[in-house]
């Protein structure tokens, strides 16, 4: 157990020494609003899939910061 709190007293002091700021970017299109989900990254675009009631998949490609609505997924998917 003092190796977990040793782990998580590290990731917190190399998490404030960062100094990395988000950015928001314009993007074309939106996502649909969501909680409960995952977000994937392959080969240059992004993927938003699950979340609680039926939504589809979404996916951002970084090149043309533009959102797209891909298909429902054959069944509900959250907390993935």
């Amino acid at each position: 157990m003092k190796h977990f709190y040793y782990i998580i007293c590290m990731f917190f002091l190399f998490s404030c020494a960062n100094n990395t700021k988000w950015e928001t970017i314009e993007a074309i299109g939106s996502c649909t609003a969501r909680h409960e989900c995952g977000f994937v990254a392959h080969k240059g675009t992004l993927y938003l899939i699950g979340g609680r009631g039926d939504k589809p998949v979404d996916k951002f490609t970084v090149k043309t910061n533009t959102w797209t609505a891909l298909n429902q997924p054959p069944i509900e998917m959250n907390h993935i």
